[in-house]
Parts: C-alpha cells; sequence; structure tokens
C-alpha cells in the first residue's frame, strides 16, 4: 500500500522511458597517462595521490551502459535537495550523494578553501596564457585527444611537463568533460603549475541540481528524460559505479571479475560494447533475491561533519524515508505513488508453463510418434495411455500425417522435375553459333605454360552424356584430368577474349588470371559477389561446364581455420568439355526420416530471432543429427543457391571443428537475413569474407601505384558497396566483415565510417599484441580511406580525406583458447556487435555456450535453407 509520507515518484512505477545518454567522458584518457607514466615516479605519485583510486577501478565496471545510467535517473523520486539524487530501484530506496560519489572513486571529496569560486573561469586575456604557451604552446584551441597523441608519441618530452599534461588529461577528459572534444581549461593549466597545492586540492565537488528558471522544473526534466539522447557532462559513470556497488545482481550479469583493474590491464581502449543491456537492467530489477543497499557509510578518515552543505535543502519526505531506512522498515513497489504515466506498462511476468492433463482410462499401447500442438516429435516412440475414443481419433490422425509426407514427396518430386527442366534448355552439341561452339572448348587453367596441349580421346556414351579419357601434356608429363558433375541450373559465365584452338590442343594463354582469382562480374549476387549456385572452391569459365577445383580467395588452400597457407598446392582437376551435355549431379532424394525431420522443423518459425545466445540446446537437435549423420554426403541445393551436402551442417555443428570460407559466407548471409531489421535500423549491414581477401590480394599492387584509387576501387567493389538499399555512407555507415589472418585465424572487423575507426573483433586476443594487429591490418586501413572516397558522398567522409582507418582491437571479450571455433565465434561476435551485444554479452559467452549455438546455427540454416526446397 502507497506511504502518502514518502516521495513521490517522477515517472509512474515500471511506465519509466528508455533511452541513451551520451557521455563526454573518456576511460581510455586513463590508459594513456598509465601507459606514458609507466614504472616512473611521477606515476608513483599519481597513485599516491587523489586520483589513485581511478587507476584501482574494476575494468569490467568502466564499460558505460547508457541503458543502466539512464534508468537510474528516471527512477528519482522528488526531491528538494540540492547535492543529493534518491532513486528506486524496483521499490527499494537509493542515496547518491557526495558520500556515495568518494566512495566508489575513491576521489579527494574534501571542502574548498574560504573565498574560493568554483565557477569562477580565468578570462582569456593574452597575459594569462604565458604558462600555457610554456607548458601546451602557441594552439589555444588544441583539445585533449591532440594532447594525449603529442604526449604518447614525444618520447623526448621532459618529464615535468609529461606529468602536467597527463594531469590535464585526467581533469578535463575524464572528470569535468562537457563536450565531445574536450579542451584544456586555463584556470586547471594554471592550477598544475604548482603540484604541491594541486595534489593537496579538493578534486571534485558536485554542481548543485539547476533545471534553470522554469515554470514546471519536473515536467521539463520529465521531458528530457524522454528525448532521444540524453547528454550528460562531467563524469556520470560515477552513477553507474554506485549502482553497482549497491545492487550485486547487477553485478551478476556483468560477466568477469573484478581482479583486472585499469593498472593491470593490457588494453589500449575500454570495451565499448560489453556494458549492461536494458533486460539486463530490467531481470535485475525484478530479480526475486534482489538485494539493494539504500546508502553507502562516510568513510572512516572523513570527519562526521564531511559531505554537508550549508545551503543544501531541508525535505521532509526525503527525512522520513531516511529514518524508514534506519529502521529496517522493508519497501515494495506499492509502496511508493505518483509520477508520470505516459508511458506503457512493463510486465515483466513470466506466463506459466500450462500443466498437462493427467489421462485416465483404458490402458491401450500405441506405437508411432507422441503428437504436440504444433510439433511432431516422431523420431522416438512411446507408450501412452489414451480412453478408447482417443484411440480411435489417434487412428485417424495418424493416418492424416500419412497423407501429409505424401504430399511433401509429391511437392518434393515436382521440384526435381522442374529443376530437370531448367537443366534441359543449357545449350546442347550443334546448337548456337559457330563462334559459341568454338568457345566453349576454351579452357583457362593457371599454372600450365604456354603452348601445353590438351588432348580429348572419347572412349564411349554412357547414357546421354560422354565418358572421356582426358590428359593434359606438360613439359614432357601427362596430366590426368578426371570427369567433374555440374549442378544443373548452375548459373555459368562466359570466358573473356575470342582467341582460337592452336593446333591439335588447346593453347592456355600467358594473359589468365591465376586460378584463385574468381571472375564475378556477370554472376554476383546482391550479397558476397560469389556465384550463389557455384559449390564451394569452384571456378566456372564457360558455359558448357568447366568447372575448377581452385583455392579459395586470399587463403593458400581452402580458407579453413586449422590449415596454413604454406602447405603444398594440391594438383588440380579440369574437366574439359567440348560442349557434349556434362554428367549431371545425381539429386538426392529424401527418404522418410528426412521427411519427417522436415515436417519437425516446419513447425518452427522462419527465420525466428531467438536470444542472441541460447543457453540450451534445441530439443529437436539429437534428431536432426540423428538424420544427417545416416547420409552425411546427401546433398541438397538450398534456396540461396548454395549446394550443401550433410557433412556441411555437422562441421559446423561440431565444436572444436574448423570450418571453410563457404561456412562462413552463409553465416554471414544467414544472419543479416536473421537480423535484418536491427541492423537496417543501426544502418549497418553485412559483407562476405570474398570482400576483405579481395582488399587483402590488392596490397602490393596498392603500394606500387601511383593511382591508388583506381587499384582499391575496381567494378566488383563499386558494385557490390553501391547495391540499392545498401550504398556505403548513404544507407549503411557499418560494414562488418569476416577476415582470416594467414590462413588459420578468423576474427570479425567492424568498419566505421562515422568513427573512421576498423574494430577488430578476436575470438583469441592472446595470438597476437595490438602492435601486431594494427601492423596487420595497416594495409587495409590504409586502402579503406581511398574506397570512402570514390564511393562515399563528401559529408560522409568529412575532414577525413585519406588519413588511414584507426585500427582498434576489442578487448574485454571471452576468449576462445580452444581450436576450431574461431570462425563460428568471429560470426557471433559480429552478430552481437551489430546488434547491441545483448545479455550474456561478448564478454559472457563460455565454451559451453559456443558448443550450443553452433549446433543452433546448423540447424537453423537447414530449416531455412534446405527444408523449403524440399516443400515448394
Amino acid at each position: 500500500m502507497r506511504d502518502e509520507r514518502l516521495p513521490e515518484r517522477i515517472f509512474a512505477t515500471d511506465r519509466f522511458p528508455s533511452r541513451r545518454v551520451n557521455m563526454y567522458a573518456s576511460i581510455d584518457y586513463l590508459l594513456v597517462v598509465k601507459e606514458v607514466l609507466k614504472d616512473t615516479a611521477e606515476m608513483a605519485r599519481v597513485l599516491g595521490s587523489g586520483f589513485g583510486g581511478l587507476f584501482k577501478l574494476p575494468v569490467r565496471r568502466l564499460t558505460m551502459s547508457g541503458k543502466l545510467v539512464h534508468g537510474l535517473l528516471t527512477r528519482q523520486v522528488v526531491s528538494r535537495k540540492k547535492y543529493e539524487l534518491m532513486n528506486v530501484f524496483w521499490g527499494k530506496p537509493l542515496r547518491f550523494s557526495l558520500v556515495e560519489f568518494g566512495a566508489v572513486t575513491g576521489l579527494n571529496c574534501g571542502e574548498f578553501e574560504e573565498g574560493y569560486d568554483h565557477e569562477y573561469q580565468i578570462p582569456a586575456g593574452d597575459g594569462n596564457f604565458a604558462y600555457w604557451e610554456r607548458l601546451i604552446g602557441k594552439n589555444q584551441n588544441i583539445t585533449i585527444a591532440e594532447i594525449a597523441k603529442m604526449v604518447a608519441t614525444d618520447s623526448e618530452m621532459e618529464a615535468w611537463r609529461r606529468l602536467r599534461l597527463c594531469l590535464l588529461m585526467i581533469i578535463d577528459g575524464v572528470l569535468v568533460a562537457t563536450t565531445q572534444n574536450p579542451k584544456p581549461t586555463l584556470k586547471y593549466v594554471r592550477l598544475v603549475e604548482d603540484l604541491d597545492k594541486f595534489f593537496s586540492f579538493p578534486t571534485m565537488k558536485p554542481a548543485p541540481k539547476v533545471l534553470g528558471k522554469c515554470e514546471d522544473p519536473i515536467g521539463d526534466y520529465r521531458k528530457k528524460m524522454r528525448h532521444e539522447t540524453v547528454k550528460m557532462v562531467g563524469f556520470p559513470i560515477a552513477l553507474q559505479l554506485f549502482a553497482l556497488q549497491v545492487i550485486p545482481q547487477l553485478v551478476n550479469r556483468l560477466g568477469g571479475d573484478d581482479n583486472a583493474t585499469l593498472l593491470d590491464y593490457r588494453g589500449g581502449s575500454i570495451p565499448k560494447h560489453s556494458g549492461l543491456t536494458l533486460a539486463a537492467v530490467l531481470e535485475a530489477e525484478h530479480d526475486e533475491s534482489l538485494i539493494a543497499q539504500p546508502m553507502l557509510d562516510r568513510l572512516e578518515t572523513e570527519d562526521e561533519g564531511w559531505a554537508m552543505w550549508d545551503d543544501e535543502r531541508m525535505d521532509k519526505k526525503v527525512e522520513y524515508m531516511y529514518s524508514q531506512v534506519g529502521a529496517g522498515h522493508v519497501f515494495t513497489k506499492d509502496s511508493w505513488g505518483g509520477g508520470d504515466s505516459g508511458e506503457p506498462l512493463y510486465d515483466h511476468t513470466k506466463k506459466p508453463a500450462k500443466l498437462k492433463r493427467q489421462r485416465t482410462g483404458v490402458a491401450v499401447e500405441v506405437g508411432g510418434p507422441s503428437l504436440k500442438q504444433r510439433r511432431i516429435s516422431g523420431y522416438f516412440t512411446r507408450n501412452t495411455v489414451v480412453e478408447d475414443e482417443r484411440y480411435v481419433a489417434l487412428e485417424v490422425r495418424v493416418e492424416e500425417l500419412s497423407k501429409e509426407v505424401t504430399v511433401l514427396k509429391k511437392n518434393w518430386e515436382r521440384h526435381r522435375q522442374e529443376i530437370r527442366m531448367r537443366a534441359a534448355r543449357s545449350p546442347r552439341k550443334g546448337k548456337g553459333s559457330k563462334k559459341q561452339r568454338t568457345r566453349a572448348k576454351k579452357v583457362e587453367m593457371a599454372g600450365v605454360k604456354k603452348g601445353a596441349k590438351i588432348h580429348h580421346e572419347r572412349s564411349g556414351k554412357v547414357g546421354n552424356s560422354l565418358a572421356s579419357d582426358r590428359s593434359v601434356e606438360h613439359g614432357g608429363d601427362v596430366l590426368e584430368l578426371a570427369d567433374h558433375e555440374v549442378c544443373p541450373g548452375m548459373p555459368l559465365a562466359e570466358p573473356e577474349g575470342e582467341d582460337e584452338l592452336a593446333g591439335d590442343g588447346v593453347e592456355v594463354r600467358e594473359d589468365v588470371f591465376p586460378i584463385n582469382y574468381v571472375d564475378q562480374a556477370d554472376v554476383e549476387d546482391s550479397f558476397g559477389g560469389l556465384p550463389s549456385q557455384v559449390p564451394d572452391g569452384t571456378i566456372v569459365k564457360q558455359a558448357g561446364a568447366v568447372p575448377v577445383e581452385a583455392e579459395e580467395v586470399g587463403s593458400g588452400e581452402e580458407l579453413t581455420d586449422g590449415e596454413c597457407a604454406g602447405q603444398e598446392k594440391k594438383e588440380r582437376v579440369l574437366d574439359v568439355s567440348d560442349s557434349s551435355p556434362t554428367s549431371r549431379t545425381t539429386r538426392h532424394k529424401p527418404h522418410e526420416r528426412e521427411a519427417e525431420l522436415a515436417a519437425l522443423l516446419l513447425m518452427k518459425d522462419l527465420y525466428h530471432v531467438p536470444e542472441f545466445v541460447p543457453l540450451a540446446v534445441d530439443g529437436d537437435y539429437p534428431f536432426f543429427e540423428e538424420v544427417l549423420q545416416s547420409n552425411l554426403n546427401a546433398k541438397h541445393l538450398t534456396v540461396e543457391g548454395y549446394e550443401f551436402d550433410n557433412k556441411f551442417f555437422m562441421d559446423l555443428a561440431e565444436a572444436e571443428c574448423w570450418v571453410t570460407s563457404t561456412h562462413m559466407d552463409v553465416l554471414m548471409r544467414y544472419i543479416r537475413k536473421r537480423r535484418g531489421t536491427s541492423l537496417r535500423d543501426r544502418r549497418s549491414t553485412f559483407i562476405a569474407p570474398w570482400f576483405t581477401a579481395h582488399l587483402d590480394g590488392k596490397v602490393r599492387a596498392f603500394k606500387a601505384a601511383k593511382a591508388k584509387g583506381r587499384v582499391v576501387g575496381d567494378s566488383k567493389i563499386m558494385k557490390y558497396l553501391t547495391m540499392e538499399g545498401q550504398r556505403w555512407g548513404v544507407d549503411v555507415d557499418t560494414l562488418y566483415a569476416p577476415m582470416i589472418w594467414g590462413g588459420s585465424h578468423w576474427v570479425g572487423l567492424c568498419i566505421s565510417l562515422d568513427d573512421w575507426r576498423v574494430l577488430v573483433l578476436d575470438p583469441n586476443p592472446s595470438l597476437r599484441s595490438i602492435k601486431e594487429v594494427k601492423e596487420l591490418m595497416q594495409p587495409i586501413a590504409c586502402m579503406l580511406p581511398y574506397l570512402a572516397q570514390k564511393i562515399c558522398p563528401a559529408n560522409a567522409v568529412g575532414e577525413h580525406l585519406m588519413v588511414p582507418f584507426h585500427v582498434e582491437r576489442l578487448d574485454g571479450v571471452y576468449e576462445n583458447i580452444r581450436s576450431g571455433d574461431c570462425g563460428p565465434v568471429a560470426a557471433k561476435f559480429i552478430e552481437m556487435h551489430a546488434t547491441g551485444d545483448e545479455h550474456p554479452t561478448m564478454a559472457g559467452l563460455t565454451d559451453e555456450l559456443v558448443d550450443i549455438f553452433r549446433k543452433d546455427y546448423a540447424m537453423n540454416i537447414y530449416k531455412d535453407w534446405v527444408v523449403p526446397v524440399y516443400v515448394g
């Protein structure tokens, strides 16, 4: 029941707006200070001062959670107090005053000396900048970021100057930042001249709550809290540190531990997207075991009157609340009333699971599947006790299901006939012009010297296809060429050039592309530019079917996590066609258990958007695995144009199993379809592995070229990044792509046009130092500005021009140190980072969760891409 003697809420219970908070303070400046003053007497002096507590803060608590801070601000109660905030989390009151601020930050919060006015600013006269010019230079518009760069790069800087510049970074860049690009304050520049006085000076004094002159200050505050973003100056992360200190349920949802402090942290920046999400805050607030400490005790070293203000206002309702807290009163949500009720009511109650009705009657043994609503679990047999009438009904239902299975098989057969009809329309021998028939005999094969002959010796016919013995003469050796079947309906590209046959064989031109070059100009699709219906590792050069098993782009051998780029190249296999019809791939005909699996998966939603990281294996996965394991070589043509066998899905699902570039291409395409709405809202998109491999393959030419823009911005990339709906700089600002390093390690890349930054999402950062990562990514970082200038509008590029993209690595996330998982983990990092990194967050992943989401990816891709092909 509501207690009228308690303060009213600003927003009604469970009707809080949820918006974003922009914080101008940057904790990264503390990392710069730690690095440049490492192992020096100056650093020891900083640690022994009032700033020392900042470097002892746990790293995991310092990632700004705008949702948490905004949530605390909207959960305030109405108060006349000038220097205290009162929040109500669930029903428990929380006080945030100078006592709590000093306790969670460790800053010196003593009283100012008599007569000091903290709002006074030194006028910008020429005489007042004498020490500024000595310490910083003549640039009076320099930013804190430029000072940080100056300190980090000038190894010859004097110790006295470096220390004072670092102190300015702490004050203006961390504690009292008021703009997005903070600049040094003249008052503090003058203050650091005398270090003894500076270190004894009270560090912080919170400003009183001033909303300005307005008729309705509470109403004005509510409007501000409903803005899409709320700007916060100063050091608002102290409010987050306080909440994490007094509410254990919030800390438990962060993941990791408090052992890693800023002083021990190895990264160059604080993780940007590993803070608490709105869902995590709401779960903690409605946790049945919620514990909240209303207020913190003042430090033992401080006097009794410490943190008391002479001009503080009295509020009877707040004092009554404090008295109830002291008496041990148990508060509930119903204790608090009032507040704006304009927001929708949030209901956290979970719907109870419906209990199954206990059935009684004649015991009848029923063999076959046990039927459930919206699900067919026909892959195991149960003995069910039913009534006589129900037994008859079940017989009827089983007959209906048998008919449905028959219909599914007929639909599959119809689809197979359609594929055959499309294949029948493909060119046959004798059709087309003489020039076209001649062109069909040309072969481009890298690694064969000019003048090598390819001979055809026809040995006989098998059905409608020709069986041939084929060989290639090359330097006296004979290379046997095996038959290769081509999938009906495969899109094939015409060859380049008009060279005629030379002599008795086919002369291979010297200017052909290397075998690992994929010509995608005529067959690139809307996602990755690779031919969508060509099997992994295959290059098709002309109609009539000449697939060549080839190396993947930019990977050495096939792009796998486990194989090294330095391995010996395997002998390639080429199928030479003389325009005769090629043998067709034997199409897979689903057996009865596959039909049962299809019926089971059809009950699930198409492209279902589940939780970001499933916490348990889907109950239908064991049957899925059993069916696919029974025939690993069965091949399926998917709705997206890929052709997969069952082993492809089992490799994706198996823990610590290496994945290929096709797996990564499929994951990127599938996740983009599943998270499409969220990506559009965030102006982001996913791109295929070929993009980074394509850029990586241009590094040597880029370095040597004078017109570098021509090298980077070729037609394939231009066409890909300017497609309707995903033009870089117009429709999307952020590109997410996987990249393989050294042919053995997958990472994710977040290429941000807004930040002019490449953020590396590394599943195992312990493999390489940040210096090695930057060296590895430097060529790509230098190429991207040329690509942006060529594709993006001028306002998107801004003043960056040809400045290389800044390379960072996201630290503080889960480290996958076991072998074989880096591909799927990199894909999951990309999915989570691009869509908000909700609970359990990238820092909260575990090896067990990796095993679960690998199975989830495999079964859902099969459900959404394979099953629809067979059901029509």
